[in-house]
């Protein structure tokens, strides 16, 4: 019996993580820059910068108002390159690549 095989007889996918790749907001900037995902995965960001505040700004999608800590969550269905910034800080850029 594998690790992660249902119990029906046929495998099943292993339960997701909460977060398949992590974006941590430290040192005003995104840490890494530039993460890699298939569709249907999530990113999760997750601040640590102290007392400085960040949001996560895809333009129509976003985090919401800047804040000093928390997490934010978007899981991204279709193929593409998303570039997103922080509204706080000019040169703070991050991009998602889905495939």
């Amino acid at each position: 019996m594998c690790a992660g095989c249902g119990s029906g007889g046929g495998a099943s996918p292993p339960a997701a993580s909460a977060a398949d790749v992590t974006v941590t907001l430290r040192n005003v900037a995104f840490n890494p820059a530039r993460v890699s995902v298939r569709a249907g995965q999530t990113v999760l960001w997750r601040w640590a910068d102290g007392g400085v505040p960040h949001n996560v700004d895809f333009g129509a999608v976003t985090s919401g108002d800047p804040t000093t800590s928390g997490t934010y969550r978007r899981t991204f269905a279709a193929p593409g390159s998303f570039p997103y910034r922080c509204d706080v800080h000019d040169g703070m850029k991050g991009t998602v690549v889905v495939g």
